[in-house]
């Protein structure tokens, strides 16, 4: 049976005029071990743990580790940050927002933090906590590998796609069977940054100054119990992108990601879905197996976990939010 076109994800020269980037991890700037370390909930109590593992070639960084979500009464959070070495502070007020390059990624909610302000450490040696501003994103999908985008976005500028975050891609009409081994590129813009503090919106907090970027970090939270055990995320690059009319290749094509709003103190999320199905077009499918169902039940499953969290901050236990 033919196989539906892949879409292969673009590369940084493939589809991106290269002066609108700013190389700040990974390209030319090469990953090290000695720019990023572990944040965890251990400082709180807690059992996760992360780890970051730079390719032979250094072209390719694994953030991975396990996220237990026991000790801490269903919160947990494992991310790596970057250190004094990474270079920062950085002025970035003049980029659009950061360009993040997965090569291979599981089905787990990842979150984007950056932050403009970091206070002194305390006297026993803990770090005050700020303001952060965050992103999270999840490509839910077999693989990123061999993966069948939703309808692109038609007919837009690069001006229309400024305020929102999207996944640039090729079409890729190659042999049956071809695998793009390319990673999925995606644009964050800065507005898309929201303030939270300790895990919680804080949306009456003011913008995020990017002229003095002091840190960031790649987490994997609970988000309330959702998710735990083992996470990986490969990434090639985190670059800055500055859009500008010229930016984009006139074959690039955008994905729009479905903004999943939880309510509550539960962070905002965007999903790209993927499905990996070598069907021939137009093969009937299940309701179960479309993308609009999986989409329905992951909406339904975050209700129920709401409607656990508001009982469970009834009751007088540990306040998760806290510590998310």
């Amino acid at each position: 049976m033919a196989s539906n076109p892949q879409i292969r994800p673009a590369t940084p020269t493939a589809a991106v005029k290269s002066d609108d980037i700013g190389e700040l991890f990974g390209g030319a700037r090469q990953w090290s071990s000695e720019q990023w370390i572990a944040s965890d909930d251990r400082v709180r109590g807690g059992k996760s743990q992360s780890y970051v593992r730079i390719s032979n070639s250094a072209d390719t960084a694994t953030f991975y580790g396990n996220l237990d979500i026991t000790a801490l009464g269903g919160a947990g959070f494992a991310s790596q940050r970057t250190t004094s070495a990474a270079g920062g502070p950085w002025d970035l007020s003049a980029t659009s927002g950061l360009y993040l390059g997965v090569d291979d990624i599981d089905d787990r909610i990842y979150t984007l933090v950056v932050k403009d302000t970091i206070l002194p450490k305390r006297p026993d040696g803990r770090e005050q906590s700020t303001l952060s501003y965050e992103f999270s994103f999840s490509i839910r999908g077999q693989s990123t590998k061999a993966s069948r985008m939703p309808g692109p976005l038609q007919n837009q500028s690069p001006s229309d796609l400024v305020g929102r975050p999207f996944v640039l891609a090729l079409p890729d009409r190659g042999p049956e069977g071809d695998i793009s081994t390319l990673p999925v590129t995606l644009f964050i813009p800065w507005a898309n940054f929201r303030p939270y503090y300790r895990g919680k919106k804080k949306p009456d907090a003011g913008s995020l100054d990017t002229s003095k970027v002091q840190r960031l970090s790649i987490m994997c939270r609970s988000m309330f119990g959702l998710q735990h055990g083992d996470f990986s995320i490969a990434v090639k690059f985190l670059s800055t992108l500055t859009i500008t009319d010229q930016t984009f290749d006139s074959q690039t094509v955008f994905y729009q990601l479905s903004n999943i709003d939880c309510g509550g103190n539960v962070e905002n999320f965007y999903v790209l879905y993927t499905s990996v199905s070598h069907d021939a077009p137009g093969t009937p499918q299940s309701r179960a197996d479309t993308d609009d169902k999986a989409e329905w039940d992951f909406i339904e499953d975050m209700k129920e976990l709401l409607i656990e969290e508001e009982a469970t901050a009834s009751s007088g236990k540990v306040e998760v939010g806290a510590l998310n």
